[in-house]
């Protein structure tokens, strides 16, 4: 899916949104007619941009969500909600110097972990393919020593597979 990541701070509004990636995998286990339990994992780029460069996270994501059953057909809309908990493997800084592109790895600064929720919306169609629509947010500061959260807002395309 493709990602608008923006990181989100008390102390510092110098950010501004990015447009990231996501591609993962999930299984819906069918609770009840209208109710869906949903593990996943996926890999999820985070970030934003800054004046001068961007930041750039990279994570290891494991969403678990409910899904509720709104309609049926002809397309079938779910409401979704739950958690995420987040590895982050990857933390830099990106920036243009002369021309040339460079790294700084800022990993010392940047939590290993992140943790926070999720709430959108799905829609499926007859023909297997998903659209969906979330907002998720960190629970505490991926920061360290400053109050900073990941915030998205994902658009994930997607085909179901049966098995």
């Amino acid at each position: 899916g493709v990602l608008s990541s923006n990181l989100i701070s008390d102390q510092t509004t110098d950010f501004s949104s990015d447009i990231k990636i996501a591609v993962g995998l999930d299984y819906s286990f069918k609770l009840t007619d209208k109710l869906f339990f949903s593990p996943g994992i996926e890999i999820v780029e985070k970030g934003a941009k800054l004046s001068d460069g961007d930041i750039s996270l990279t994570y290891i994501q494991f969403p678990i969500v409910l899904k509720y059953r709104l309609f049926d057909w002809p397309v079938k809309i779910d409401l979704q909600g739950g958690l995420y908990y987040s590895l982050n493997t990857k933390a830099v800084f990106e920036f243009e110097y002369f021309g040339v592109l460079y790294e700084d790895d800022i990993s010392e600064i940047i939590e290993s972990t992140d943790t926070g929720y999720i709430v959108g919306i799905q829609t499926l169609w007859q023909d297997g393919y998903t659209f969906e629509l979330n907002l998720t947010s960190s629970f505490d500061s991926i920061w360290i020593n400053e109050d900073v959260k990941n915030y998205t807002i994902e658009m994930r395309f997607g085909k179901n597979f049966y098995f």
